[in-house]
Parts: C-alpha cells; structure tokens; sequence
C-alpha cells in the first residue's frame, strides 16, 4: 500500500505538472517552475486530505491511497476531454527541451544534504517538536487526531487523585480546566490538525525517520519557492543569493531538521504571496481565491497565522480607499482567507478546547481574533466612507514616487530597526528588549541595513506599479515589528528562532539580497567587488553560526533507546514518573501504563504508597523529595535515554552541543519506617565526574563533580553523611556544598580536608525547595563519594 500511495502521488505528480506547463504556455524557461508548483501543490493536497481523515477519525494510508487515486483518474478524464490539452509526448519534447536551471538542482541536493541527512529525533514529549512527533504516530497508528480516553484513570480516580497529575504537556485533561467537562482520563490534544497530519503521512511511509524527514522537504520546497518569486519579481541575482542565504541560515536549517510546524506555515505564506503576485498580473479572480485559501489555509497549521489578517485587511482597505478596481479582488481574498479561518477556529474549540481555552486566557488568540474583526470593520466603514467621499488622491503612491519622500520614510523605517538595536537593549535586560540584537544572530545586521535599501529601491524602481508588492511589505513588516516587539516565546536559543523563521527571517534575506543586488557606484569593478565581499561574508556568517549541529544528527538512536526501556517494562503494571519528557511517549507510542506523579502533593504520594505498600517507578527519584524518608527504593532496571543536542542559551547564542539524557530507570519504591535515604544514580548529574560502580570519582580536571537531588524538604534537623577518598594534592580546594532555590541561596559550605567518613549537619528553619548537594573537587585530587546518605535527624 505504502508503493500505491507513492506512485499515484508521483502520477499525480506528473499530470499537475503538465497541466502547469500547459498553462504556461509551454514556456520552457517555467519547466522546472511548473515542477516545483507541481510537487507543492501535492504536498498540500496530501496534507488536506490526511487532516480531513484524522478529523473524521478514519485516517489510513490505504484511504489516502485510494483518495490519490481517485483524483488522478479525475485527472486523466479531465484531460482527455479538454482541448489542446498536453500529451505525454509533448510533455516529453517540453521536458527535453526545458531550461532547468542548474542553481536549482544546486539548490535541492544542498536541501537533501543538509536537511534530511542530518534529521532531528526529538522525541522528548516536554517541548513542541517532541509532541508534534508524537502526535503524528499517534494519528498514524490510531487514524484520529483525538485521544481515546483512560479507562483505568477513570475508574481508579478517586484512589489515584492525590498522586497523580491527569494528562501529559500539550496533552491536557478537564480536570486542570473549569470551562472543560470530561473525566480525568480524557485528553484534549494541543495544536492544530494540518501539520500532525502530514507527519502521520512520513511516519506511514518511513517509521520514525520519515517523520523527522517531514520538514526537509517542506523546507526545500519554501526555499524553491522564495526564489521564484525574487527571481520573477525582483531580479534572479537576487533570487541566487536569497536562496542560498535561506537554504544556509541556521534557523532554517534547524527548523527543516526538527518537527516544528513553522516550516509548512512558511511555505503556505510563502506560496500565497507567490499567487497574489501572479494574480495582480493576470487580474482573475480565481487566482485572489487560490492566494486566501493559502494564507487562510495557515490558520489549520498554526494560530498565530491569524495575526496575517492585519496586514491583508490593511491591503483592503488601501484598494476600497484607492485603488477600486482591485477592491472586489481583495474582497475575494479576505474572504477565501476567512473562510478557513473560521474551519481552524471551529476546530480549535471543538478539536483542541484546551489549547484554545489557554491561548484565549493568555491573550495570544483573543488579540489574533480582534485584529482580524477590527480589520473587517475598518473595511466596511471604509466601504460606506467612500460611497460618501468620491474623490481621493492616491498620497502612498504619491509618497513613493516622490524620491525625497521615500527617502524619509525608509531612513525612519531605518531608524526604527537602529533604536530596537542599540538603543532598547539598554532600557533593560528582558529578552523583550533584546530581541533585535538577538534576531540578528540568524540574519546579521549587514542585512538588516541591505533589507532597508531593499525597499526603497524596489518601490522606488516600481513606483506606481509597486502596488502589487504592498500585501507582502504590510504583513512581512507587521509580524517583523510584531516578534520584535515582544517575541512571546521561551528565551533560549536556538528554540526562539522559531519565532522569526515562518515570515520575518525570509523577507529580511529576500528583501536584503535585492538591496545587495540593487547597489548602485560609478565604478563597475568596484561595486562586483563590494556585492561579491559582502555575499560572500553573508555566507560565511550564516554558516559559522550554524556549524556546531551543521553535520550532525541530533537524538540519533533515541527511538531505539525507547523501545529497549519499553522491553522491560510490563504490559499489566502501573508506572508513575514525574519525568514530563518521557511519560507521554511511553504511555501512547510504547503503550504503556505510563502516569504522572503530582509532586505537589508529597503527603498523598506517602499515603499512596502505604496503602498500597510499593509502586513502580520511572526516573529520577530526587522530585519525590521528603517521601523518600518513609520508603526504600530498589533499581530494577538502570537505564538513559540519551543524545547529543545543542546547548540551550539565553542571552547568547549556542556555540556547541552537550550529551542530553533522561533518567528512565525502572524502580520499585515500598514503603518502610526508614529515616535515612540512600542517595545514588537516580539523584544526582554528573558535571566532571563518572560513576565506578555506585561511586562518583571526579575527573583529572577537577571542578564541579555532581548536584541534584532538587528535593523538597520539611522543617528540621538532617544529617548529610559520605564516604570521601582523596588522592595526595598540594592543596586542599575540594568541598561539599548545600544549597536550595535554584542554587540561588546557601544552606552550608563543607571544606574536605581529608579522605575518610564525613558528617555534615544542618538545619532548615522551613521547608525547603530544589535542595541540592553539590561537590567540587581539586584538580588532580580524583575525589571519589560513595555511600551517600541524608537522615532525618529527631
């Protein structure tokens, strides 16, 4: 079934490419345009299909295989029945003497190479990325974008309420929301339908490297059609260097490498400002609809494609204020737009309540919402304003054809990029404030400047035919401004590129590389010179800043890792962890009874586990903090899951990748009267330290050995003890350290003098958060901990 569906997409290939050819009246110079329309047209055609099965809960890929079919047969009759349609021999003789550029057969092996060689496995369920995958398989194995709900938590509730936290991240349940009925065991996933539905479609085809594959096509074919439009409408050197400067950029490649749903909302904007190009040019009606079922197709992908509609509504009002014969266009196309935006928003209160309950309260979608009514508004007052007001001159391409006036303009639009840059940043040190210098990691600032000049030149080459560019410019500088104003994501990069890379960092390097190209000196010689240098520093610079994960896969064996951990657990067991990253995928992908533990609740957590004496467990047993007095802890099965990924930095950009692991390990918990915890493999991150055997022996370098267990502890008196073995050193630097709140406050300070048992005492005046142990070790000393033990002190 799998070689069905993949042929009669490549039919369908075929015949949509013909068709593209046939419209472009045979112009060889569109042959490889007509392909990449081709292929992008199906990509979005599967995705609609899958996402209109998942929804109806009868995804398959034999139904998406017999749907292909389907429309592949209406195709053909189609095509018999036209006139002059194109045959299969001139087809051929169009291939055969079709001009396929070479840069942009560069262009895709580039792609392939970069992106689906080197994916990203982010099956870790406490971000995005790891719970679009999840929900990919889960669409794929279950046909359904909905979750069945948990029988068991149903039942048990009342036994399980004071241990157990209903849902996973993104996976929510009625019981964390007033506004929601249900019963604990149902699940309201997260996100909208469109992107999960094609990840459903790789995971069919090619397991779980298919899904991280997903987004290396998506980006490749974003990137093809960014490039078709600077080279049709803006010049092909700059379509060159926008491409290659997109392929490169490390947002872009981060993005195509990683299950984010920005790439295909990239494509989809991208596409629909292609077609509302091509439709100012041919002034059919059918083309403004083709462009606002694309831009409104985005609203079932993600629900910040809603803050859109400002700059279109804007772009309707200019067209019912001046330019009346394009109004009923744009009309046409705020409607196609709105039409799907209301199929994403009926979805998302029926489809994704949680989701939309949060965002609503939150004021991401209620002000996405209220942009997109005021907009409405502004366009039928401007409507009946002008039934009233006959005259108006046209003063925005009055501004732009004056030079002087456009001079102004763009040097304010300068400035305003200047005061986000250097003079904001001092104002305060919130990301908020930051945003500027920080988005400027992945574009550079040379761009910035280049896209300024970009503008200009381009309204001012254009001038009163500049129009058809302005839907483009209204929404790419909103959502520029927008995100740089407040970026409303996690801080840490390279996760808040994500941001930026859907609409802002492509019209920067669009719009940039035709400034570069645009440049204008006497001197011929010394501007090739100039434009060469500095494309060729644009290069350089985006790949330094993305050589630290460049040619590497990131989470590589983690699938295989996951199903060795599943192995050992039983199918008939309970488990409870308060590992958020991990639980989710061992409840729905490996099928385990897989919960999480309320670790706000200890006392429950203690009562539980007395009155059922034992529970299983997942992970660290550090959260379980003052339990851990009250019970003794056996390993059953000691196991990580565990890859290489890129640092997560605020602040400043990351530079290299570290070793990310999760504690998995199988434990038995049973309760005891012990006052005494044994502190080992569960508890404590190695920094500069390894473990021999249950002992942590620091490394030759010395310095920061181990911390953890971030416990919370009653008031009290407690008693730290260990096992210290120190080799001979000239001095004596090491010590053990007690600390609380994120490191930020100090409990006690011990200096090691010498190997041998050490007690170490200490008081908490109340209880404590995030209780850490911490030890540090000279150079050289090969310090080696065992037996570590806290007590209760009576």
């Amino acid at each position: 079934m799998k070689v069905w569906f993949v042929l009669t997409n490549i039919i369908l290939i075929y015949l949509l490419w013909a068709e593209y050819l046939h419209y472009f009246k045979a112009d060889c110079k569109k042959a490889g345009l007509g392909l990449t329309c081709a292929v992008v047209t199906d990509i979005i055609n599967i995705g609609i299909i899958a996402m209109i099965l998942a929804i109806a809960h009868i995804y398959s890929i034999q139904l998406m295989a017999l749907f292909v079919s389907a429309e592949v047969a209406v195709l053909i009759f189609y095509k018999r029945t036209k006139k002059n349609s194109m045959t299969f021999r001139d087809m051929l003789m169009q291939i055969k003497h079709g001009k396929f550029n070479v840069l942009v057969l560069i262009f895709v092996i580039a792609g392939i190479l970069l992106y689906t060689l080197f994916p990203t496995k982010f099956m870790i369920g406490g971000r995005d990325p790891g719970l679009y995958f999840l929900n990919g398989i889960h669409v794929s194995e279950t046909g359904s974008l909905q979750y069945d709900t948990d029988a068991y938590l149903n039942e048990n509730y009342s036994d399980l309420k004071d241990i157990v936290s209903p849902g996973y991240p993104a996976l929510f349940s009625p019981v964390d929301y007033e506004e929601m009925d249900g019963r604990p065991g149902d699940i309201s996933p997260q996100f909208m339908p469109l992107y999960t539905s094609l990840l459903a479609i790789g995971y069919d085809l090619a397991g779980v490297a298919g899904v991280a594959s997903v987004n290396g096509f998506i980006a490749i074919l974003s990137a093809l059609v960014i490039y078709y439009i600077a080279k049709f409408y803006l010049n092909k050197k700059a379509a060159v260097l926008a491409c290659i400067l997109l392929i490169i950029n490390p947002a872009q490649i981060w993005g195509a490498r990683i299950t984010q749903s920005e790439m295909l909302s990239q494509l989809l904007f991208y596409c629909s400002m292609a077609v509302f190009l091509y439709a100012w040019d041919k002034s059919k009606i059918r083309y403004y609809l083709c462009a606002g079922a694309l831009l409104g197709l985005g609203c079932l992908n993600r629900i910040d494609t809603y803050i859109y509609g400002l700059g279109l509504f804007v772009m309707l009002v200019y067209t019912i204020v001046w330019n009346r014969e394009k109004r009923e266009a744009l009309w046409v196309t705020c409607i196609s737009y709105g039409f799907f935006g209301i199929l994403g928003f009926i979805y998302g209160l029926f489809g994704s309540t949680a989701y939309f309950i949060s965002e609503w309260h939150n004021g991401t979608l209620s002000l996405a919402v209220g942009i997109n009514l005021v907009g409405l508004l502004a366009a039928v007052i401007a409507e009946i304003l002008c039934i009233v007001i006959k005259s108006k001159k046209n003063i925005i391409i009055k501004l732009i054809c004056n030079e002087r006036s456009l001079k102004i303009c763009c040097s304010l639009l300068g400035m305003s990029f200047a005061f986000l840059y250097f003079i904001r940043p001092r104002l305060g040190e919130s990301f908020d404030q930051r945003a500027m210098v920080e988005f400027c990691w992945y574009t550079s600032t040379i761009m910035i400047v280049l896209m300024v000049l970009g503008i200009y030149r381009l309204l001012r080459t254009y001038s009163e035919k500049s129009e058809q560019y302005f839907l483009m410019l209204f929404i790419g500088m909103s959502s520029l401004f927008a995100y740089l104003m407040k970026p409303s994501i996690s801080p840490d990069h390279i996760w808040a590129s994500r941001r930026w890379i859907t609409v802002n960092i492509p019209i920067v390097l669009l719009l940039g590389a035709y400034g570069l190209t645009e440049l204008d000196i006497n001197s011929k010689k010394l501007l090739r010179i100039g434009q060469g240098g500095v494309a060729s520093y644009l290069i350089f610079f985006s790949l330094w800043q993305s050589k630290a994960f460049l040619f590497t896969s990131l989470m590589k064996d983690i699938d295989i890792q996951y199903e060795n951990i599943a192995q050992h657990m039983l199918d008939d067991k309970i488990y409870f962890t308060a590992e958020e990253s991990v639980a989710s995928y061992l409840r729905f992908v490996y099928g385990k009874s897989v919960y999480l533990i309320n670790t706000d609740n200890l006392d429950g957590i203690s009562d539980y586990i007395s009155r059922h004496g034992s529970i299983l467990y997942v992970g660290k047993t550090g959260p379980l903090g003052k339990v851990r007095f009250n019970t003794i802890v056996d390993t059953i099965y000691d196991y990580q899951i565990a890859g290489k990924y890129l640092q997560e930095t605020e602040g400043r950009y990351p530079r290299a990748l570290y070793d990310k692991y999760y504690d998995v390990s199988i434990r038995e918990i049973n309760s005891d009267n012990s006052k005494e915890i044994l502190l080992g493999k569960g508890d404590f991150q190695l920094a500069n330290a390894y473990y021999e055997g249950s002992s942590i022996v620091a490394s030759e370098k010395g310095g920061n050995m181990f911390y953890g267990p971030y416990m919370t502890l009653d008031s009290g008196d407690y008693e730290l003890s260990m096992e210290v073995e120190l080799q001979d050193s000239t001095d004596r630097l090491s010590y053990i350290d007690i600390v609380c709140n994120a490191g930020s406050d100090t409990i006690l300070k011990y200096n090691i003098k010498e190997g041998g048992k050490i007690n170490i005492k200490f008081q908490l005046h109340k209880e404590t958060s995030l209780l850490e142990i911490r030890a540090f070790a000279e150079s050289g000393s090969h310090m080696k901990c065992s037996d570590i033990r806290l007590k209760k002190v009576d």
